[in-house]
């Protein structure tokens, strides 16, 4: 069996989170959810995760909406790849806005 994934969700929106979590069962691999709310939610669990690596391990994939209260998605994108601890973590961005 392969070992669980760790996955951070970053989304505000119940109903868009619910169909991400349904598309990854979909998919039949094993992964926890992390769930923040906001971008600055986002980079707290990750400074965490980076200041405790003894208990946790930073996620295997961050999957980030664009907008985002408090810090958007484009500014939580820079501040992962800008940091060495997390620059390497796979990151898929995407919006359910309609806007263009």
């Amino acid at each position: 069996m392969n070992p669980s994934k760790l996955i951070l969700l970053v989304e505000d929106n119940a109903n868009d989170e619910l169909f991400i979590r349904k598309a990854l069962q979909k998919m039949n691999c094993p992964h926890q959810i992390n769930i923040a709310r906001d971008g600055q939610q986002a980079l707290d669990i990750l400074n965490d995760l980076h200041k405790n690596t003894t208990n946790k391990a930073l996620p295997d994939l961050i999957l980030l909406n664009i907008n985002l209260p408090k810090i958007n998605g484009l500014e939580v994108l820079k501040f992962v790849k800008e940091n060495e601890y997390s620059k390497q973590i796979p990151i898929v961005m995407f919006t359910s806005s309609l806007e263009k």
